[in-house]
């Protein structure tokens, strides 16, 4: 591969291979990162189900779950996968302008490394790890990274298009209808696991190995998708060059169709409305985060405390992400029936802003101790044995 292949010679992707870190990549990422724990705190308590209304749900959990299935749901998932792909394709670069390493060598070390790192997590505390997804599909990204451009688009668009019907097709098989807290199988489950440590252990541990087999053979090929049109869109410049009124139009055409296809769900709730939700949002947040790539590539962000904070968190990123998980972990432990048995969406909501908040002070205050965190560090030094 040519040393300069995967980059412009000047301007933005120039600026990102130079600088040693962009405040505004990290405060990216950290949004990422927080903006997970929110949408996926009801699904600490049972992550078969997610969240389960209470009976007496008042309006202001109808219009958050509205805003978390039309807005929210897949642009943090989205904004992280486009700077999982950034990180690597920056990492490449220069790595291949040092004569010392190889940079494929390297991005392979890094990815098994956190792929071991996902699979511990997905097993061990929560299910809905994304850490071992993101490994594999990077596997196959970085095999593909020198293709051209047109060529990283179809095949981007074509890994989407499998993975969504594949997808489609499993939940087609047997549609089942949304559950309510007053579900017999629902309180079933409350009542035969009562949140013992290792009755919810081995849950999670199930669970965790039936979402790797569904990755696999669907979700995987999504994920390696939204990747590789992230790819595509870097090598052609179109994420630096300025964006014409027709391309505005069609991101917003793309936008609204994706809108109202996760709409549905909120009309016709059940497992096959919830899959095309889901597709629909992934697609959604990969083009969400196209803009905001773009954005930031033809602006100078502002940094200011709030931003700085946030870019905290994003340098911070995986330690923060597995610390989210051993929290809500002790957090389910000792309150989680009290919590399935009464909290509404707002409860949930709440509890996520204030592991945020503690977040959000927590990193600060560490940076100002350490460089690096202690999942990066063990990561680093993972990488460095694998070698």
């Amino acid at each position: 591969m040519s040393k300069a292949s995967l980059f412009a010679e000047q301007g933005y992707y120039r600026q990102l291979i130079t600088d040693a870190r962009r405040t505004e990549i990290d405060a990216l990422r950290g949004l990422a990162i927080l903006g997970l724990l929110f949408l996926n705190a009801p699904f600490f308590i049972y992550f078969d189900y997610g969240y389960i209304a209470p009976p007496g749900t008042h309006l202001a959990d109808s219009l958050l779950y509205g805003i978390q299935v039309l807005l929210l749901d897949g642009r943090f998932r989205g904004l992280f996968v486009a700077l999982f792909v950034v990180g690597l394709i920056v990492q490449w670069q220069r790595r291949a302008t040092d004569s010392r390493d190889e940079p494929m060598h390297y991005l392979r070390a890094r990815l098994y490394c956190l792929a071991v790192i996902g699979l511990v997590h997905g097993m061990l505390l929560w299910a809905g790890d994304i850490l071992l997804g993101y490994a594999l599909a990077g596997l196959l990204l970085v095999t593909m990274l020198d293709s051209p451009a047109k060529q990283q688009l179809r095949q981007g668009i074509l890994f989407t298009i499998v993975g969504s019907a594949v997808l489609l097709t499993l939940s087609g098989l047997y549609i089942e209808p949304a559950l309510t807290y007053g579900d017999e199988q629902y309180q079933g489950y409350l009542i035969q696991d009562n949140f013992h440590f290792l009755a919810t252990r081995s849950s999670n541990a199930i669970n965790m190995l039936l979402m790797t087999l569904v990755s696999l053979f669907s979700v995987l090929w999504l994920e390696l998708g939204a990747m590789l049109l992230i790819a595509a869109t870097w090598r052609s410049g179109f994420l630096s060059s300025p964006w014409s009124h027709q391309v505005k139009l069609s991101v917003g055409a793309g936008l609204l169709l994706c809108l109202l296809l996760s709409g549905i769900h909120l009309g016709y709730g059940n497992s096959f409305t919830a899959t095309l939700s889901l597709i629909a949002n992934s697609i959604s947040g990969t083009i969400t985060a196209l803009i905001a790539l773009h954005w930031l590539s033809r602006r100078r962000l502002r940094i200011g405390v709030g931003v700085r904070l946030l870019a905290n968190v994003g340098r911070l990123s995986l330690s923060c992400y597995l610390a989210q998980s051993a929290l809500m972990l002790v957090i389910t432990h000792y309150f989680g029936l009290y919590i399935a048995q009464n909290f509404a969406l707002a409860h949930y909501a709440l509890l996520a802003f204030a592991i945020i908040i503690v977040q959000l002070l927590g990193a600060n205050v560490y940076l100002r101790i350490f460089t690096q965190g202690p999942a990066e560090w063990a990561w680093r030094k993972a990488v460095e044995r694998w070698r």
